[in-house]
């Protein structure tokens, strides 16, 4: 963003582990992490929005955020292909 790499973490949903430290990676998690790098590799445009209580960032230093990939809702995507669940409503 702005030339700068940044960590997003998907408001509302969550994938498989697959870098977490002592977790094993989960089932799906692979397939999640490379829906989601071919997803914003190709992408024209991507956009992020927050949450509208204006929290943009977790204890970890990652932007809390919507993933949207050229007009489509990638955290959507994830739930409807079976690689993310709906979570932390």
């Amino acid at each position: 963003m702005n030339g700068k790499v940044k960590t997003v973490r998907y408001l509302l949903i969550d994938t498989p582990e697959t870098v977490k430290p002592n977790i094993p990676v989960q089932p799906y998690g692979k397939e999640a992490s490379n829906f989601t790098k071919k997803a914003l590799t190709n992408a024209h445009k991507i956009q992020l929005d927050y949450d509208k209580t204006g929290n943009k960032g977790d204890k970890y230093n990652r932007t809390l955020a919507y993933v949207y990939v050229d007009g489509k809702d990638l955290d959507e995507e994830l739930v409807k292909k079976g690689l993310a669940r709906v979570a932390y409503l």
